[in-house]
């Protein structure tokens, strides 16, 4: 064989072998991406939030509070069946004190109910803990019966807005039921969405 000839030959190796290890390679798979409603209610307030449509089913998911619900289980608890559900991620304050949370909100016409869930790991600037909600004496009233520990607050805005914060053992939540509704029926309604949300988080 001529010396021309046989660095062809090595020279059709090499490339042989770089198209044999490009093709062995494979790219690595995508990240998850996650999005979710604001919470409207000041405490906590939500300082920043991105939106995207959420499709309820009836799954366990703390990182996705519209698959805690379905309209249909709202429906059950406050007579009438809100749109599907937007999700979001929502930056969360109580005084100085921030944190990341998941929340999904569906919409009943000028009304609403609100699923915020808050987790250890969207506590990055502060430790995690299940906080109180923030009131004068009197404003927040403790409710037995449900988690480690939950609280209730009402606000009157332009319509009432109810807030129940629940207490779980490695997670917190706050159910937010704003409606034209008196005090009593607002409280009434935030448990019974909590008490499926406490039992679907734990299936």
């Amino acid at each position: 064989m001529g010396t021309k000839t046989r660095w062809a030959g090595i020279t059709l190796m090499i490339v042989g072998l770089t198209l044999t290890g490009c093709a062995a390679a494979s790219p690595s798979g995508a990240g998850d991406a996650s999005a979710s409603a604001p919470a409207s209610d000041p405490d906590p307030e939500v300082t920043g939030e991105s939106e995207s449509p959420g499709e309820a089913t009836p799954a366990a998911s703390l990182d996705d509070p519209c698959a805690m619900l379905t309209p249909a289980d709202l429906a059950g608890i406050v007579g009438a069946e809100p749109a599907a559900g937007r999700d979001s991620q929502a930056t969360m304050q109580q005084n100085d004190d921030k944190w990341q949370a998941a929340s999904c909100t569906w919409e009943l016409g000028e009304e609403e109910i609100g699923l915020t869930i808050s987790q250890p790991s969207g506590f990055t600037e502060i430790a995690y803990s299940c906080l109180a909600p923030l009131g004068v004496s009197g404003e927040v009233a403790d409710v037995p019966g449900i988690g480690t520990q939950a609280w209730f607050k009402v606000s009157e805005f332009s319509m009432p807005s109810g807030r129940l914060r629940v207490c779980a053992s490695d997670f917190f939540f706050d159910v937010e039921v704003k409606r034209s509704a008196d005090h009593a029926t607002l409280q009434q309604q935030a448990v019974a969405i909590a008490q499926l949300v406490d039992e679907r988080s734990q299936s």
